[in-house]
């Protein structure tokens, strides 16, 4: 007999061997008890998820012998001749290549034969959006008054391209990406069935290579098995993936967390010269920044072993923000990189600007952070460092020092709490009760900003320095427009001179 491969040799054979689809499996089954046969079904979802393993174990249970049944006894000439595809009575038209009217209208025509021996004539169809807009039409005739013999079961990987009024008179069933665990216990009970020699890590890597198909990493570890003749290690996974090794990815992302620009040019040489396929190696890259954002969350990992989890641990000090815009920025490396003539040095600057992302400080939060609208320091922008940011704040806990009225709560906010004050300048205490205190903004900008944002800490120097639990009531200031445009000239004066800017020009916000 010649040799099967892993994908074929340990293909389902029934429903309880299909893995991850049980909300598909349970529903055929209690439709087969039940004798609730639909007469067209439609099964979508990703590549090598068991689609037509499905529909062929459908079709043995509704054609065996002893059935129809749930658990067809894969004995009988039926179940034997639907296992080999040879069965007159269970036919499998591949989309792709029969995609035409003329297929469908002799299509068509033999629909209306009975079964030669079977109770049903079953037409898999795979493939399906890959038939033409005429063969679809001449294909809904036959689904809208189908003989009682005939079921139709279409499989696609992609149901958007199938048009609704076939989806519409088809019970359709998505099947879903397998998950990692899900793949690495059948690739470990395949190895232990065929006395392969594999690590945990090698089986984790391969299942984390399949993106959720089952197919993909039966293959893999079919060529592995062959490579390393049945001694199969994660080393041997790295070198037949095209993915390098860990330990160049660990180097990687301490020389770009250390600013380390030589050696960030070094490691993408060596990966570029080796011949490393340069968009797996950015995929991965990605990934494991992905793993740094998810323990810096605290967030439950499983692709990965405990060693790599444990390394990429002690870069979690990344704010999180700097971690998005990390993963983001690599993401457009990745698109980008198909159109770059060099690719490495392209990698190799765009690596070296991500080392950098931490010192990128948007300006409102740099004014905001620091009180630029009440102090005049000179800026310039080689010297803004992260950790003035992170400086943090002398907070005065005697509010007996100031007056217990509203411009007394400024002056202790601008010292205590720099952060709520430029969203009050100007504002107006209306009313303030044992219970409530009513307050007027200048703008509604000002307002929104300082209630979605900062509403918490407000609340708290509200009550702190009032010495109160007092409910807050915000509205709008009607106020002299003479004096208001004085106010914004002024901090306007206040930006100019602490950026060194010149004003050009100054527009309404009706133009």
């Amino acid at each position: 007999m010649s040799y099967l491969v892993f994908a074929r040799k340990y293909r389902p054979e029934s429903f309880d061997e299909i893995i991850g689809q049980e909300h598909i499996t349970i529903t055929l089954s209690n439709a087969i008890k039940l004798n609730r046969i639909a007469h067209a079904y439609l099964f979508t979802g990703p590549r090598g998820t068991g689609k037509t393993s499905t529909a062929r174990i459908f079709s043995k249970s509704l054609n065996c012998e002893s059935g129809p049944t749930p658990e067809p006894c894969q004995k009988c000439t039926n179940c034997i001749e639907i296992k080999k595809g040879i069965s007159p009575d269970v036919i499998e038209i591949d989309g792709a290549s029969n995609r035409g009217i003329d297929q469908i209208r002799e299509l068509k025509e033999n629909v209306m034969f009975s079964p030669i021996k079977s109770r049903y004539k079953i037409f898999i169809i795979d493939e399906v959006h890959m038939l033409t807009r005429e063969a679809f039409n001449a294909l809904l005739k036959i689904l809208e008054e189908p003989p009682s013999h005939v079921i139709f079961i279409f499989a696609t990987t992609e149901p958007h391209k199938v048009p609704e009024t076939i989806i519409s008179r088809c019970q359709r069933f998505d099947f879903r990406r397998l998950t990692i665990p899900e793949i690495s216990k059948q690739l470990k009970f395949i190895a232990d069935n065929e006395n392969l020699k594999i690590t945990k890590e090698a089986i984790d890597k391969i299942a984390n290579l399949s993106e959720g198909c089952l197919r993909d990493a039966e293959g893999f570890l079919d060529k592995a098995s062959s490579f390393s003749e049945n001694n199969i290690t994660d080393e041997i996974i790295d070198r037949l993936s095209g993915i390098p090794d860990f330990n160049i990815y660990k180097s990687l992302i301490k020389a770009i967390y250390t600013n380390s620009q030589s050696e960030i040019i070094d490691i993408v040489h060596t990966i570029y010269n080796k011949g490393y396929n340069l968009n797996i190696f950015l995929q991965q890259l990605i990934k494991y920044y992905r793993v740094i954002l998810l323990l810096k969350s605290q967030i439950k990992i499983n692709e990965f072993s405990t060693d790599i989890l444990n390394s990429l641990k002690e870069y979690t000090d990344y704010s999180e923000i700097t971690l998005i815009a990390i993963i983001n920025t690599l993401f457009e490396v990745l698109e980008s990189l198909k159109y770059s003539h060099i690719p490495h040095i392209y990698i190799e600057m765009k690596l070296i600007y991500i080392s950098k992302l931490d010192r990128f400080i948007d300006i409102d939060s740099y004014i905001l952070e620091n009180n630029l609208y009440d102090s005049q320091p000179t800026l310039h922008k080689s010297k803004i460092d992260k950790k003035v940011l992170n400086k943090p704040e002398k907070r005065s806990n005697v509010s007996s020092n100031y007056n217990k009225n509203w411009d007394g709560f400024l002056s202790y906010l601008d010292n205590n709490y720099p952060k709520l004050h430029p969203f009050l300048i100007g504002s107006k205490l209306v009313e303030l009760t044992d219970r409530e205190i009513k307050i007027q903004i200048v703008n509604g900008i000002h307002k929104d900003l300082l209630l979605k944002n900062f509403y918490n800490e407000f609340q708290k120097e509200i009550n702190a320095f009032f010495k109160n639990d007092l409910k807050i009531s915000v509205d709008i200031l009607q106020k002299d427009n003479n004096k208001l445009t004085e106010e914004v000239d002024k901090n306007l004066e206040k930006l100019k001179n602490s950026f060194n800017a010149e004003i050009e020009d100054i527009r309404s916000n009706d133009v």
